[in-house]
């Protein structure tokens, strides 16, 4: 097993995988946020917490 093995089949499937995962996890709260109204809107009777 040479270094091209562990750098092409195993490194970079990783690398993209974190990526990816990190990436949805940021469009996934981008968009949960714009569902509940936040990004400074105002919902009436709507209780704030602190």
């Amino acid at each position: 097993m040479d270094w091209k093995f562990w750098v092409g089949d195993v490194a970079i499937p990783i690398i993209t995988f974190v990526i990816g995962f990190f990436a949805g996890k940021a469009v996934e709260k981008r968009a949960k946020s714009k569902i509940k109204g936040s990004n400074n809107t105002v919902i009436q009777n709507s209780k704030i917490e602190k």
